[in-house]
């Protein structure tokens, strides 16, 4: 297995949980509860499908951590699944009348936050 049971749940439940928190805190844009559930929902799913891909295929190569930050590509790329599914949802699905900034903006939190609480789960 590539990602334990434990780092799967406590990255995924870290990184909503910070993701909303910090999103409610700073901008007041996000903190509609439709809009946070939204992100919310489109974060677990992008960290679940990157992991669960990585555990299916046995890609244990990238979990190994790199000496320059201590980031492995399984740390990188759960950022950047939590980020392209919270995009393409809000985009899309949810907030499809919002400026791209916004949807940009919010996206971009919840990526860098993933990113964090994967390097340290």
């Amino acid at each position: 297995m590539v990602v334990s049971l434990r780092e799967f749940i406590f990255v995924t439940v870290g990184s909503v949980v910070l993701s909303v928190a910090i999103l409610a805190a700073l901008w007041p844009w996000a903190r509609q509860p439709r809009r946070l559930l939204a992100i919310g929902l489109a974060t677990a799913i992008g960290i679940i499908a990157w992991n669960t891909a990585l555990n299916l295929t046995n890609a244990t190569g990238l979990n190994v951590d790199s000496p320059v930050l201590g980031l492995s590509a399984q740390d990188v790329g759960s950022g950047v699944a939590a980020f392209l599914i919270t995009l393409l949802v809000l985009r899309f699905v949810t907030e499809r009348a919002e400026p791209a900034s916004r949807v940009l903006g919010a996206s971009g939190i919840v990526g860098i936050v993933t990113i964090v609480v994967d390097l340290f789960g």
